[in-house]
């Protein structure tokens, strides 16, 4: 006997410790072989996971867990068989959350590897969210076991977290306008984008803010909670661009002339293959000129091949008007 227990107790109690230690050994080496050696030959992201979740085990948590056995089924009634019990719950939460963590940022990491820009930044987001209340659970699973009256600290964590909500409300805002701009997909990297008075290609899409490269080269910054305040115009959306411009000819143009005008122009745009005339028609009288406007549609919504194409129907509608004898005075696109 020692200290009133038996020798043969003792005994009992380093065979189980060492054997729990010793099983937990082999089977994680089993296991890791076995799984890197079948992981290349399959597609699963699963057998990664695994491999990841084994290896974020601690040699040391598995001694104290095991030790924290031994001391619950063989160390004496009451309080050593009781801490014994709180430390082996505690530690194998810990355990547990810390696993649980590794999974989770190994899944957004292989998966954020396959997404585009705006779907990792989701990912990102999602996976910390995720982490964080993994976290507060675990926390408070160690407290309770250790005997904290956590209803109490959950009331009292309820009303701090509206004090700090508040406190944090513009950048919360910003994060939900951040999960909003990846549901709603008003845009994504890459768009050109008109946003009040900000226009630019959409370069990154971030937890806070989006970043813009402007038409002279610059980065613009916005909040992504004022993006979305904003009226947004996405042009990289368009099927085709419509275009509007009014053609000023001399007011002393002789009317049976000024009625062949939308004649003339329908005519010099039909020979464009990627524009649909709409529309041509005697709008007004100027102060100096007699308007005309004009509509077609551009079966493309670059903004390059549509200042391609108005230089050219410029160039046609003068050589065309010209040959009619027509004196134009200004034409202007809107």
């Amino acid at each position: 006997m020692v200290f009133g227990i038996p020798i043969t107790d003792y005994m009992q109690a380093a065979g189980v410790f060492l054997a729990i230690v010793a099983v937990y050994f082999f089977l994680k080496a089993v296991a890791l072989r076995t799984i890197k050696h079948t992981a290349p030959k399959t597609i699963t992201q699963l057998d990664d996971l695994i491999i990841e979740a084994l290896q974020s085990i601690k040699e040391s948590v598995v001694i104290i867990a095991a030790a924290s056995v031994v001391a619950y089924l063989y160390g004496p009634e009451g309080i050593t068989r009781t801490i014994a019990y709180s430390i082996l719950v505690s530690t194998v939460t810990i355990q547990a959350v810390i696993s649980s963590n590794v999974i989770i940022r190994a899944f957004v990491e292989l998966r954020a590897k396959k997404e585009p820009g705006e779907t990792r930044a989701f990912l990102d987001i999602a996976g910390k969210a995720i982490q964080v209340a993994i976290w507060v659970i675990g926390a408070l699973m160690v407290l309770s076991n250790l005997g904290v009256n956590i209803t109490s600290l959950v009331a009292g964590l309820g009303i701090s977290g509206i004090a700090v909500a508040l406190a944090i409300q513009n950048i919360l805002g910003d994060l939900f306008s951040s999960f909003a701009i990846y549901f709603d997909k008003p845009f994504t990297v890459g768009d050109f984008i008109v946003a009040g008075d900000k226009m630019g290609t959409v370069e990154r899409i971030g937890l806070k803010t989006t970043r813009i490269r402007g038409v002279q080269g610059e980065e613009i910054v916005i909040a992504n909670q004022d993006l979305l305040k904003a009226q947004i115009r996405n042009f990289k959306k368009m099927r085709e661009r419509r275009v509007l411009f009014t053609l000023g000819i001399a007011f002393d143009t002789p009317t049976k002339t000024v009625k062949g005008v939308p004649a003339i122009v329908k005519e010099t745009l039909g020979v464009f293959e990627d524009v649909r005339f709409s529309r041509a028609h005697f709008l007004s009288f100027g102060d100096s000129s007699l308007n005309f406007e004009v509509v077609y549609y551009l079966k493309s919504p670059n903004y390059t091949r549509f200042m391609d194409v108005q230089q050219d129907i410029n160039l046609a509608l003068k050589t065309a008007l010209q040959k009619a004898r027509v004196k134009t005075v200004y034409l202007r696109v809107s």
